[in-house]
């Protein structure tokens, strides 16, 4: 049986050190770390070519490298506290960008104790021909540079992906594992996952779907009880108690709508990479 990604990072011995993975689409990914350390993991290039090798042979000698391209995978083993957690550092910006075969880049963000994953940050090459920067490590350089000094010496990580993702035709998203969240900018700067608050983020959408109820009900009782609106009022033909129980049912209706819609984003945002 085929083990999931997850699985396969959460399995690793040493957690609190950095590993290294390598996927082809519809493959189990494979482990391909040659020296692991805390801040960094160097990967082993003859497995890498082993694997790729294997991949794109058709038959007895004959090869289609085009079936070369595949997803890297790295852990950053992070600490309660610690920034940047979330976010690729400037080496691993480098080896992405520099090697074409690589489509997009994966950093799972563990706990250091566990291994268990808090976080995913996925970078991806968009389709198409391969833009000539791709090739150019002058311009890779520049690039580079530019994301270190803005996102880590300036302290403005978004600015910098946002403007380095722009000049280098690439995507990227965050996804937190369940139970944790991206402490952005918005959310203390760190730019680590941090477990969620559940108890807050719960009465902010029970609150949330309390001030809809009250907007919805307070306009559909206008409609319905002024004779200005619909020419008859129909609160003169039902007694208040009906009218009280009606209320009640269509505000409990509300905020259950308004928690499940909030239950079912936050599940397509939650991640067991396929």
């Amino acid at each position: 049986m085929k083990k999931s990604p997850k699985g396969i990072i959460e399995d690793i011995k040493d957690p609190h050190l950095e590993s290294a993975y390598l996927k082809f689409p519809g493959r189990e990914m494979q482990e391909v770390s040659l020296e692991r350390n805390r801040r960094s993991v160097s990967s082993d290039p003859q497995k890498i070519e082993k694997l790729v090798m294997e991949r794109c042979k058709v038959a007895e000698k004959r090869y289609n490298m085009g079936l070369a391209v595949h997803s890297k995978i790295h852990t950053h083993p992070t600490e309660k506290g610690k920034p940047y957690g979330a976010l690729p550092s400037r080496r691993d910006m480098t080896n992405f960008l520099g090697n074409t075969r690589i489509r997009n880049m994966v950093i799972a963000q563990t706990d250091p104790d566990t291994g268990k994953t808090q976080g995913y940050f996925v970078l991806r090459k968009k389709g198409g021909a391969i833009p000539r920067f791709f090739k150019d490590p002058e311009e890779i350089k520049e690039g580079v540079g530019f994301y270190g000094r803005i996102g880590f010496a300036a302290g403005s990580p978004s600015m910098a992906l946002k403007q380095f993702a722009e000049g280098f035709n690439l995507q990227y998203r965050w996804i937190p594992a369940k139970g944790y969240e991206l402490a952005d900018e918005t959310k203390g700067n760190l730019w680590s996952f941090v477990k969620r608050n559940s108890e807050g983020a719960l009465e902010k959408g029970l609150q949330g779907a309390k001030q809809i109820a009250i907007i919805i009900g307070f306009i559909g009782a206008l409609f319905f009880l002024s004779p200005k609106i619909t020419g008859h009022s129909i609160g003169n033909r039902i007694n208040p108690t009906t009218i009280g129980i009606i209320t009640i049912l269509f505000i409990l209706g509300l905020t259950i709508f308004y928690l499940r819609k909030r239950y079912l984003i936050k599940k397509r945002l939650e991640i067991n990479i396929k």
